[in-house]
């Protein structure tokens, strides 16, 4: 049973030194940040495991494979009943509407027919399908992003219809079970620029407790290295080619630093 809200609380290591806030942010600060950054980071991972289960078993997807993956990702986090995934959900959602206020005002063509839909639609897809699963426990994050009361019943629908629908394709496609191919983690060295996000990763554990939950329940038909990487980007992605789902260091820098700017910016909340 859900019991509202709860901040994950993973271990947070060595300060983010190459974040510029973070030399500015008190020691709560810095933790609340680093938080924000593991719980973003976590939903991304369970994104690109949706690319990898679908890769992997051929799932049928109609439309962007990219909104696909969102879904996998929301209602895999949903499912669980847990105030940490839940966490990490509003966190994802959190992570959009920061990159949507920092994106320019008007809408270039090349966000209009980009793999992913806008950021913005994207953080409403998370929130809508939360109060969909429960108007009850997620009602007053709806209201709060401006979701209206009609789109909220609505969204029900939507949960209904997507959580229906990934549970068929777990009977009919995925192979459940514990005896599969495995998922091996690692870290690549990172440069002094990534170094603290690197160990704030590796000290989160998130890898390796994402993985065993994947191979606890679902037999992969081919191994999987979950990699932690300085990429030259800010980005995760899973590559089909060498079976490997990448976090790359600078995006969990991204994901600390919006929530730096924002404290930063807004010291009294």
């Amino acid at each position: 049973m859900k019991k509202g809200f709860a901040i994950a609380t993973f271990i947070c290591g060595a300060m983010l030194s190459t974040v510029g806030q973070s030399q500015e942010l008190t020691e709560q600060q810095y933790n609340q940040a680093a938080t924000f950054a593991v719980n973003a980071t976590a939903a991304t991972l369970y994104h690109e495991v949706g690319h990898m289960l679908i890769s992997q078993f051929q799932l049928p997807i109609l439309g962007k494979e990219e909104d696909a993956a969102d879904n996998i990702a929301t209602v895999m986090l949903l499912a669980a009943e847990d105030d940490n995934k839940d966490a990490m959900l509003i966190d994802a959602a959190n992570s959009f509407f920061y990159s949507n206020n920092e994106g320019p005002e008007e809408i270039e063509d090349a966000a209009m027919y980009d793999l992913h839909s806008l950021d913005l639609q994207r953080a409403f897809q998370v929130i809508c399908l939360m109060v969909g699963s429960d108007a009850e426990l997620f009602g007053d994050l709806a209201d709060e992003v401006g979701i209206d009361p009609d789109r909220q019943e609505s969204c029900a629908f939507d949960y209904e219809q997507i959580a229906g629908n990934w549970n068929r394709l777990n009977e009919t496609f995925i192979a459940q079970g514990n005896n599969g191919q495995p998922i091996t983690v690692s870290y690549e060295p990172a440069t002094e620029e990534h170094e603290g996000a690197a160990e704030l990763l590796k000290n989160s554990q998130l890898l390796e407790t994402v993985a065993k939950e994947i191979t606890d329940t679902i037999e992969l038909r081919k191994p999987v290295s979950f990699v932690g990487r300085e990429c030259g980007e800010e980005n995760a992605y899973y590559d089909s080619e060498n079976e490997e789902v990448i976090v790359c260091y600078e995006i969990v820098n991204l994901y600390f630093g919006q929530v730096a700017k924002d404290i930063l910016e807004n010291p009294n909340g």
